[in-house]
C-alpha cells in the first residue's frame, strides 16, 4: 500500500506542475495579469510518465515523501494496537490514531501544504 502512495505521489506532481495566469483586465492590446494560479490537469496516469517529465531528483523526492507518511501511518497503527489498553496513555493513543488514519490513506503529502503560511 505504501508503494502505492508513493507512486501517486509521483503522478500527482506530475499533473499539478501547469500554472495558468489569469487576466483581470483587457485594454484593447494591452492585457494585466493579476496572479497565476496552478492548475491540475490530471492528464498523466502513468508513473514513468510523471518521472520522466519531473526528472530523477523531483520524482524521486515526491516517491519518498508519499512513501514515508504511508509508513509512518502503519507504524503508528501498530505502536496504537500494541499498547491502546493502557489507560494512560490516551492522549498519545488518539494522536497515534489520527496519525494512522491520515498516513494510510494517503493523506500524509497534504500536511506540509496545509501548514504553510501565506
Amino acid at each position: 500500500m505504501s508503494t502505492f502512495w508513493g507512486f501517486y505521489g509521483i503522478v500527482d506532481e506530475a499533473n499539478k506542475d501547469t500554472e495558468v495566469e489569469v487576466v483581470t483586465e483587457r485594454h484593447g492590446k494591452v492585457v494585466y495579469y493579476t496572479k497565476t494560479q496552478t492548475k491540475y490537469i490530471g492528464k498523466i496516469t502513468n508513473p514513468k510518465k510523471g518521472w520522466e517529465k519531473l526528472g530523477t531528483m523531483y520524482s524521486f523526492g515526491a516517491f519518498l515523501s508519499d512513501f514515508v507518511w504511508s509508513i509512518l501511518g502503519w507504524f503508528a497503527l501498530y505502536v496504537l494496537l500494541s499498547q491502546y489498553r493502557c489507560i494512560e496513555l490516551v492522549n498519545l493513543n488518539i494522536f497515534l490514531g489520527i496519525v494512522a488514519i491520515v498516513g494510510i490513506t494517503g493523506y500524509g503529502f497534504k500536511i506540509p501544504e496545509k501548514m504553510k503560511v501565506g
